[in-house]
């Protein structure tokens, strides 16, 4: 189905887990309830796509903002959001 994508489990590859990327959904417990989980980021990473609950970034200045936005605090140091 389109938007829709399969990602094995690492404990045990038989199992697969799908993940709707309009929706925002995964069949995984956490990712059931529309909050992000990781199966979620491996398809945003892998896929390049956008999931409006999974907010993709390899950037360390894109962190910060996020941070900004969630905590209403700014850190300086970018070195800290760097091994994320």
């Amino acid at each position: 189905m389109e938007n829709e994508y399969l990602i094995p489990s690492m404990k045990d590859v038989s199992f697969i887990y799908t993940v709707n990327s309009i929706i925002g959904v995964c069949i995984y417990p956490v990712g059931m309830s529309g909050v992000s989980c990781k199966h979620q980021e491996a398809v945003a990473i892998e896929f390049h796509i956008t999931i409006f609950n999974f907010l993709p970034s390899l950037i360390p200045n894109n962190y910060m903002l996020y941070s900004y936005i969630a905590l209403g605090k700014t850190v300086f140091i970018v070195l800290f959001f760097i091994d994320i």
